[in-house]
C-alpha cells in the first residue's frame, strides 16, 4: 500500500473514532442532564418534605448521590428512585418521564395528591411502580399499559375512579397487580386474561360491578385472587377450576349468588377461602372437607342450608366460619348448629312454627295499637291542658328514637359531600372518619366502618353496644347510629359523633409541622394543660372502671384516640375494640396498639381494667417526656418506662420534656417573680417528677403491683393544687379582664331585650363578643347588701373550679360604668336551653309532657345526675371543698345537648370554715336545708345542706310540683 494513502486510511480512522467518542461522551453527557433536570423538576412538585431528605438534591454533590437515588455504574443513569415512607407531600412531576432508564419507582407510603402524569408511560424500562398509600385521584392513565417490562403495580389505598384502563391487559410481563383500596367502578376487563404471567391480583375494597371475568379466572398461574369489597355479582364461574395454582381465594363482600360450583373441587392447593357477606346459596359441599391445605374457610352470612360437613377443616370451629346461616344444621357440636330434622317431619314442624309465629306477630300487632293509642290521649289531652304551653327543643335529639337523631344514609352523604376526601380526617383498618355538617348546620364526624375488612362489623356492633350504656364529660358523645345500606345496596354501618375541633392528643404532642393548619398558632401544651389532659383522661377510665354497669375496659388507650375540645378539655373516643368486664371468655384476638397494650395481653391474659391502668401510665409518660413508647431508642429491653424508672433514680430532670423547661423561664420572666425563681422552679419541676412517678406506678409490668384509676384521679389532682400554688400560675389563675365598654358594647347596652333572667344581687343578659362569643353577663346589684360579697365569692369559687356540668367563667369585670358608679359583672358561658325551671314550668307551646315518656324520664334522670355530679366535684374533689348553698331548678342551666350546668355560686361557701360557724343564709323559700329553716338555728355550712336541695329538686323534677306550691297547700 502506498504510504500516503496508509497515513490517510489512519487519518480518516483517528477522526472517526474521536467523532465516535464525542457523539458518546455527548450522549452521555445529554443524558446527565436530561436525568438532573428530571429529578430538580420532581423536588420542586413536592411541597412537603418533613424530614428533609430531599435536602442533599443540590448542585454541590452529584445527582447519582442524592438520597433515594441509585444509577447504573457504566453509564450513571438513573435505574431506581426510592423515597417510599418518607412522608412527602406534593404532585408527581410530568418530567419524572425523562428518567428513561428507570427500572424500579418506589413513591409509596407518602402524601402524594393528583393524578399519575401521563408520560410515565416512557418508562419502557420500568419493571416496578409502588404507589400505594398516597392521596393519588383521578383516573389511572391508559398511557400505563405502554410499561411492557412492568412487573410488580401496586396502586393500593389511593383514591383512583373510573374504569380499570383496559390497556393494563398489554403488561405481558406482571407479576403482580393490586389496584385494591381505591374508588374504582365498571367492569373487571377480559384483558386481564392475556396477563400470562400474573401470580397475585388484588382488586378488593372499590366499586366494580358485573361478573368475574372469565379471562382472568381462566389463568392457570394464579395463586392469590381478591375481588372483595366490590360489587360483583353473578354465580361463581366455573373458569375458576381452572385456577388450579390457587392459594388464597376471597370473595366476601359481593353479591354473588347460587351454590358454591363443583368446578372448585380441583383448587386442592387452596389455603384460605372466603365466601362470606354474598347471597351463596345451596349445600355446603362435602369436596371442601377433602382439602388438606386449607387453613382458613370463611361462609358466613349466605343462605347456605342442609347439614354442615364434619370431617377436614370442619373439625376446627376456629379456622371455620358459618355465621349467617340460618338454615344450616348439623356438624360438630361445637357450631351449636340446630340438628337436622328427618324430612319426613320437616313439613309438619315448620307449619306449627309458622302459625305460632303467625299468633306472636298478631298479638304483639294488637298490643302495639292499644298503646300507641293509649300514647295518642295522653298527648291529645295535655295538649288539650295546655294549649299555650311551649318549651325549647331538644336539638339534635328524637324523642321518638330512643334519644338519638334519625338520619338516611342520603343525609350523611351530603354532611359529608359524598364522603370527600377533602373531608377525611382520620383513617384506620376498621373505619374512616369524616367531617360533616348536618342539616340544622351541626358540625359532626362520621365514621363510617370498614365493612369489608375482617373485624369491621364487628367493630361496629361493639361501639354501638358500648357507647348507648355510657355518658360522661370526658367520652366523646354519640349523636346517632346509622346501619343500612348504600346507594350500591352494599352494607353500610356508621356512627355520628360530636366534632371535637382541636384533633387528638398525638397531633398536639407530636406534631408534624409543629403549626395549628387552623388557628395559625403554635401548637404548644404547657404542663398544666397537660395535666388537665390527664385528669380528664383519667376521669373517664374512673367512670368506666368504676360507675359504668357492667365496667367497661378501654382497651386501646393511646394518644390518637384522646380528642380536644375548643377549651382544650379532653375526650376519650374510639371504642371499637373495648369490653365488658368482666369478659366471658380468655382469649384475645385483637387488643390494643404496640407500646401502649398491656403485656400480659401478649401472654394471653384475660382483658382486665388494669391493662387500661397500664396504657394510660405509658401515654402519662409520653406526655410528659414527649417520647414515643415505639421510639427507635427503646430497643431489647429497654422501654420507656424502664427509661423513666431509672432517670427518676439518677437525672430526674433530665427526662422532661424540654418544653417545660422553656416554659418555666418564659413564664419567670414575663411574671417577674425572680426573688422566687428558685423556690418556683423546684416545686414545679417536683410536681413534673410526681406525674412521672405515678406514670410508672401504672405501668408496673404486674397488674397487681399497678394503681387503682381512683387513686392516680385523686393524686393527679392533689399535683394541680399543689402546681397552682405556685407564683407564676397563681397570677395566671387570676380571671382575664373585658372592659365595661366590651360588656356594654356585647349587650346593646344592657338592653332590656337581652335581659335573660332578675334575681335580688343582679340581673343577667344574653350578649355577643367582638369575637362572635355568645355570652351571659351577670351585672351585680351593689345597692343590695349582699351585692358586692355575692361578686367576691362568685369570683373566688370561679377561680378554683372546673368541671363539665358547673357553668364555665370566662371572665370577670371590676370597675366604673359611664356614670361613675361601682360595676362588677360575671361573664358566664351562654348556654342555650335556658334552665331547668323553664323546662319544668315554662310557658312555652311545646313541655316535656308533650314528648314521649320514656325520653321524658331518661331526659330528667340525665341531668339529675348532671347535677349530682356536679355536686359531687364540689364537696369530694375541689380543694377547698365548696357548698353551694342555692341549688334550685332555675340556677341549674341546660346547654345545647341538654347537659346540665349548675350555677350562680354568689351564695357558694368554701368548707370546712371555722372562723364563722354560723351563717344567715338567704336560701330560695322551699330548698332550704331543714338544719338551716327559718330561723336559722345556727348550724354551720356543710355539703348535707345541698344534699337536701337536691333531694327536693329531685322530687320537683319526677312529680311537677313545686316546693312551694307543696307549702301554699298546707297552709290553705
Amino acid at each position: 500500500m502506498d504510504i500516503k494513502v496508509y497515513w490517510s486510511f489512519l487519518a480518516v480512522a483517528d477522526i472517526l473514532v474521536f467523532c465516535f467518542l464525542g457523539a458518546r461522551v455527548s450522549t452521555v453527557v445529554a443524558g446527565n442532564e436530561t436525568d438532573e433536570v428530571a429529578l430538580l423538576e420532581f423536588k420542586s412538585m413536592i411541597i412537603d418534605d418533613p424530614l428533609g431528605v430531599l435536602a442533599s438534591w443540590n448542585g454541590s454533590i452529584h445527582y447519582c448521590k442524592w438520597h433515594g437515588i441509585t444509577c447504573a455504574a457504566r453509564h450513571q443513569r438513573v435505574t431506581v428512585l426510592d423515597l417510599q415512607s418518607l412522608q412527602l407531600g406534593g404532585s408527581i412531576s410530568p418530567r419524572i418521564g425523562n428518567l428513561s432508564f428507570l427500572q424500579k419507582l418506589h413513591l409509596q407510603n407518602n402524601k402524594i395528591v393528583g393524578n399519575i402524569p401521563t408520560e410515565m408511560g416512557k418508562f419502557v424500562n420500568l419493571q416496578w411502580l409502588e404507589l400505594w398509600n398516597n392521596q393519588l385521584s383521578g383516573a389511572i392513565p391508559s398511557a400505563i399499559g405502554d410499561l411492557q417490562n412492568l412487573k410488580i403495580l401496586n396502586l393500593h389505598r389511593n383514591k383512583f375512579s373510573a374504569n380499570i384502563p383496559i390497556s393494563i391487559g398489554n403488561l405481558k410481563m406482571l407479576i403482580q397487580l393490586d389496584l385494591s383500596g381505591n374508588f374504582l367502578h365498571g367492569t373487571i376487563p377480559s384483558s386481564f386474561g392475556q396477563c400470562e404471567n400474573l401470580v397475585a391480583v388484588d382488586l378488593s375494597n372499590n366499586n366494580l360491578s358485573g361478573t368475574l371475568s372469565p379471562q382472568l379466572i381462566g389463568l392457570s398461574s394464579l395463586s392469590l385472587l381478591n375481588v372483595s369489597g366490590n360489587l360483583l355479582s353473578g354465580g361463581i364461574s366455573n373458569n375458576l377450576g381452572s385456577c388450579t395454582g390457587l392459594e388464597q381465594l376471597d370473595m366476601h363482600g359481593n353479591l354473588f349468588e347460587g351454590p358454591i360450583s363443583s368446578s372448585l373441587s380441583s383448587l386442592r392447593g387452596l389455603r384460605v377461602l372466603d365466601l362470606s357477606q354474598n347471597n351463596l346459596s345451596g349445600d355446603v359441599p362435602e369436596f371442601l372437607a377433602g382439602f388438606e391445605l386449607l387453613q382458613n374457610l370463611n361462609l358466613s352470612y349466605n343462605n347456605f342450608e342442609g347439614m354442615l360437613p364434619t370431617k377436614g377443616i370442619f373439625k376446627n370451629t376456629s379456622a371455620t366460619l358459618v355465621l349467617g346461616n340460618n338454615k344450616l344444621c348439623g356438624g360438630i357440636p361445637e357450631f351449636q348448629l340446630p340438628t337436622c330434622a328427618p324430612k319426613k317431619t320437616k313439613r309438619k314442624r315448620s307449619t306449627l312454627y309458622s302459625k305460632l309465629v303467625i299468633a306472636i306477630d298478631i298479638g304483639l300487632l294488637l298490643l302495639s295499637l292499644i298503646l300507641h293509642s293509649l300514647l295518642y290521649c295522653l298527648v291529645w289531652k295535655n295538649k288539650r291542658e295546655n294549649p299555650t304551653r311551649r318549651g325549647n327543643s331538644i336539638p339534635r335529639e328524637n324523642p321518638n328514637s330512643t334519644n338519638f337523631l334519625k338520619l338516611t344514609y342520603q343525609e350523611i352523604y351530603k354532611a359529608t359531600n359524598g364522603f370527600s376526601s377533602t373531608n377525611l380526617i382520620a383513617a384506620g383498618n376498621f373505619s374512616s372518619v369524616y367531617i360533616g355538617i348536618l342539616i340544622d348546620g351541626t358540625t359532626t364526624a362520621v365514621k363510617v366502618f370498614n365493612l369489608a375488612y375482617s373485624g369491621g362489623s364487628e367493630s361496629f356492633v361493639a361501639e354501638c353496644e358500648i357507647m348507648r350504656k355510657i355518658r360522661h364529660r370526658n367520652i366523646v358523645k354519640v349523636v346517632t347510629a346509622f346501619s343500612g345500606a348504600d346507594y350500591q345496596g352494599k352494607d353500610f354501618n356508621a356512627l355520628v359523633y360530636e366534632f371535637i375541633p382541636n384533633g387528638s392528643l398525638e397531633e398536639w404532642l407530636h406534631p408534624i409541622n409543629g403549626e395549628d393548619e387552623r388557628h395559625k398558632a403554635p401548637r404548644n401544651l404547657n404542663s398544666l394543660k397537660r395535666l388537665n389532659i390527664a385528669i380528664d383522661i383519667a376521669s373517664a377510665l374512673n367512670y368506666l372502671h368504676n360507675d359504668c354497669i357492667p365496667s367497661i375496659a378501654h382497651c386501646d388507650l393511646k394518644p390518637s384516640n384522646v380528642l380536644l375540645d375548643d377549651e382544650m378539655t379532653a375526650h376519650l373516643g374510639d371504642f371499637g375494640i373495648a369490653r365488658f368486664l368482666p369478659v366471658e371468655t380468655s382469649f384475645i384476638d385483637v387488643m390494643g396498639t404496640i407500646g401502649y397494650v398491656a403485656p400480659e395481653y401478649g401472654m394471653g391474659s384475660e382483658v382486665s381494667s388494669y391493662g387500661d391502668v397500664y396504657s394510660f401510665g405509658i401515654l402519662l409518660l409520653e406526655m410528659f417526656t414527649g417520647l414515643r413508647p415505639n421510639n427507635g431508642m427503646f430497643k431489647d429491653d429497654l422501654n420507656l418506662r424502664n427509661f423513666v424508672k431509672s432517670a427518676l433514680a439518677a437525672r430526674a430532670e433530665q427526662l422532661l420534656d424540654v418544653a417545660f423547661f422553656q416554659e418555666i423561664e418564659e413564664e419567670e420572666t414575663l411574671y417577674k417573680k425572680a426573688s422566687s425563681t428558685c423556690t418556683q422552679s423546684s416545686i414545679i419541676l417536683e410536681c413534673l417528677i410526681s406525674i412521672c412517678r405515678i406514670g410508672v406506678a401504672c405501668s408496673a409490668e404486674l397488674p397487681d403491683e399497678r394503681m387503682d384509676i381512683n387513686d392516680v384521679e385523686s393524686s393527679l389532682r392533689s399535683i394541680k393544687m399543689k402546681l397552682l400554688k405556685t407564683p407564676v400560675y397563681e397570677e395566671k389563675r387570676t380571671i382575664n379582664n373585658l372592659s365595661f365598654k366590651d360588656l356594654y358594647d356585647a349587650t346593646n347596652g344592657f338592653s332590656s331585650a337581652n335581659l335573660i333572667g332578675a334575681g335580688n344581687f343582679g340581673s343577667v343578659y344574653n350578649g355577643t363578643l367582638f369575637d362572635g362569643t355568645t355570652i351571659a353577663v351577670k351585672v351585680f346589684n351593689l345597692i343590695h347588701p349582699g351585692g358586692a360579697r355575692s361578686f367576691k365569692s362568685e369570683c373566688k369559687a370561679a377561680i378554683n373550679i372546673r368541671h363539665r356540668n358547673i357553668v364555665r367563667v370566662f371572665t370577670a369585670v371590676s370597675g366604673v360604668d359611664y356614670q361613675g358608679a361601682r360595676f362588677k359583672a360575671v361573664v358566664y358561658k351562654f348556654m342555650p336551653n335556658g334552665s331547668l325551671e323553664e323546662w319544668l314550668h315554662g310557658k312555652d307551646d311545646t313541655n316535656w309532657r308533650l314528648l314521649n315518656f320514656d325520653f321524658l324520664i331518661k331526659k330528667k334522670l340525665d341531668i339529675a345526675i348532671d347535677v349530682a355530679r356536679a355536686l359531687k366535684y364540689l364537696h369530694c374533689d375541689c380543694q377547698p371543698r365548696i357548698a353551694h348553698c342555692n341549688l334550685k331548678p332555675s340556677n341549674v342551666l341546660l346547654d345545647d345537648e341538654m347537659i346540665g350546668h349548675v350555677g350562680d355560686f354568689s351564695m357558694a361557701r368554701f368548707l370546712p370554715d371555722t372562723d364563722e360557724q354560723c351563717r344567715f343564709i338567704d336560701y330560695d323559700m322551699g330548698f332550704e336545708d331543714s338544719t338551716y329553716g327559718d330561723v336559722y338555728m345556727g348550724f354551720e355550712d356543710s355539703t348535707y345542706g345541698d344534699v337536701y336541695s337536691f333531694g327536693i329538686l329531685l322530687l320537683e323534677m319526677f312529680t311537677g310540683i313545686r316546693p312551694t306550691d307543696a307549702m301554699e297547700v298546707e297552709r290553705s
